[in-house]
């Protein structure tokens, strides 16, 4: 009973339609805000979707608990000359600050911390307000321990950040014949990446019929 009420409560809750890249798209393939960018829908199971949420809920008693210090908390902030937006976690004094959650096996699991897609979306709230630093807060699920990952943003970072934006762009205005030729080495793609895209049943890379999907299908699945 609880599980169907949140899970309706979850789905029936509307997501602002960005014509703009998302700073939290940057981190991920390019592919996958371009096709967005195009006009089709997310896919997200429910299980996916309740993780997700949990997530979004220490974001938010973090954010709560710093109230005092945090500036720009979610606050939708724009690059009209990049054309990016983004809604960062808060800044505190001159550090952008951004939390994740990590469960306890890929904290154990995790080569290297952070993880280079977390410090790539950071990059992009750093630019966005023309800060130099920025912190990737992680906090593991099971135990609430906090680490702690310094990020400093370079000349190298901003050109890097520029360019995937642009690649996006050019993407978002190719035909999906056109995206069928691209493969994941191009896109620099891990399969990873692909197995938790929610973009994945469009996407011509992955699915190779993705051409003939409907935008419009449901943005949930079962």
């Amino acid at each position: 009973m609880i599980r169907q009420l949140i899970l309706k409560k979850l789905k029936d809750r509307e997501e602002k339609n960005y014509e703009y890249v998302r700073v939290s798209e940057l981190g991920g393939c390019p592919l996958a805000p371009a096709l967005r960018l195009k006009g089709y829908k997310p896919r997200i199971d429910e299980k996916t979707l309740l993780t997700l949420e949990l997530g979004n809920g220490v974001h938010l008693n973090m954010q709560d608990i710093l109230k005092d210090e945090l500036e720009y908390v979610e606050q939708e902030i724009y690059d009209h000359e990049l054309k990016i937006v983004g809604h960062p976690d808060g800044v505190i004094k001159d550090t952008i600050v951004e939390f994740k959650t990590i469960s306890p096996w890929a904290l154990k699991k995790a080569e290297v911390l952070p993880y280079p897609h977390h410090i790539f979306q950071l990059t992009g709230y750093m630019y966005l307000l023309r800060k130099e630093k920025g912190l990737i807060v992680y906090i593991e699920k099971s135990t609430g321990e906090i680490y702690e990952y310094p990020v400093q943003l370079t000349d190298e970072d901003i050109k890097i950040l520029k360019a995937k934006v642009n690649l996006i762009y050019v993407l978002s205005q190719q035909d999906m014949e056109t995206l069928n030729l691209l493969d994941k080495e191009t896109l620099d793609v891990k399969d990873w990446q692909c197995k938790y895209c929610f973009y994945k049943h469009h996407c011509p890379v992955n699915n190779k019929g993705g051409e003939n999907i409907e935008r419009e299908n449901s943005a949930y699945s079962s």
